[in-house]
């Protein structure tokens, strides 16, 4: 696989969440040739004889940078985590096959995330809304454990007006919170699989597209099937 040996600059870095890291990455040429898909990933380390780690690009093929959604814990992100603009870092070539994103040309899209699995997801949603016209309706089912834990706030907030069905859950609201209020801006209660089957898509001519914990994306690919949507269909970036 490729080594994180092309020098990046940091040049932005800014809490998207109590937990999420949002940097921005000068990525150079070299490295940005290797982007062709969204939800493909990147190995990153802090010094280029030091250990990396492995994180999905949060934006589509064609920028002149890398965008990464760090979760802060330990080792490597935790390293990253703590570094602010202006500070070098290496980065290897992307890697993975990506989203099958021609797949979905002419037909519904249904996109699933949760946490910082939202990362590739957002990678292609935008590259979706670059070519809006090629797609039919986009759904967009995201899910956090609080209110708080929604990176890209605004970016959501303005996703509707840009043709995008967006359905945010919260699996850990607090009980004196009714389901349903602020549900437009905040987010309904519980699971995105929930959420899918009370909002219910067609999927007849629709693909899926998965990112986050292994609970949803079993929870989601049952909840696809009793809809009627082929296995083949479901696309899973874990």
């Amino acid at each position: 696989m490729p080594q994180p040996h092309h020098r990046a600059l940091l040049v932005q870095a800014r809490n998207e969440t109590p937990l999420l890291r949002h940097l921005v990455l000068e990525a150079p040429l070299a490295a940005r040739a290797g982007h062709r898909l969204p939800g493909q990933f990147v190995e990153v380390a802090v010094r280029p004889d030091g250990p990396g780690a492995y994180f999905a690009l949060a934006n589509p093929p064609g920028a002149h940078h890398f965008e990464l959604l760090v979760k802060q814990g330990e080792g490597v992100a935790a390293q990253l985590a703590s570094l602010g603009a202006g500070r070098s870092v290496w980065i290897s070539t992307p890697m993975g096959p990506g989203f099958p994103i021609d797949a979905a040309r002419g037909k519904d899209v249904l996109l699933f995330a949760t946490g910082s699995g939202f990362a590739p997801i957002r990678a292609l949603l935008f590259a979706l809304l670059e070519r809006r016209d090629d797609y039919g309706d986009i759904h967009l089912f995201f899910g956090v454990r609080r209110e708080e834990d929604f990176p890209f706030r605004e970016e959501l907030e303005r996703l509707p007006a840009r043709g995008v069905h967006t359905h945010l859950t919260v699996s850990r609201r607090p009980a004196a919170l009714p389901d349903e209020e602020g549900a437009g801006r905040n987010g309904h209660a519980r699971y995105v699989q929930e959420r899918f089957r009370e909002v219910l898509p067609p999927v007849e001519n629709a693909v899926a597209f998965l990112c986050g914990i292994e609970g949803m994306v079993h929870g989601v690919r049952e909840a696809l099937a009793e809809a009627g949507m082929e296995p083949a269909d479901i696309h899973v970036n874990l």
